[in-house]
């Protein structure tokens, strides 16, 4: 069947759509899942420059509702 070049030509083209459709999945589910974790980060950013913010202005921001990293214990890491 490889021998046939029509055949050949065929299989090569339904492989590279294959491909180019796993490399899209890939890349959905990647980019899915680093937006997954930056939503935390970009709350606790945010959450920082609130506080850096009222500190330059001579007033002390409040303390977060959620515990942050800097509030768990150390040892359990």
């Amino acid at each position: 069947m490889l021998n046939n070049p029509k055949a050949r030509e065929l299989l090569l083209g339904a492989a590279g759509q294959v491909n180019q459709k796993v490399r899209e999945q890939i890349e959905a589910f990647v980019s899915s899942e680093i937006a997954k974790a930056t939503v935390p980060l970009r709350a606790r950013i945010t959450e920082l420059e609130e506080r850096v913010a009222a500190l330059e202005g001579g007033r002390v921001a409040p303390r977060p509702q959620t515990p942050s990293r800097s509030d768990l214990d150390p040892g359990k890491f």
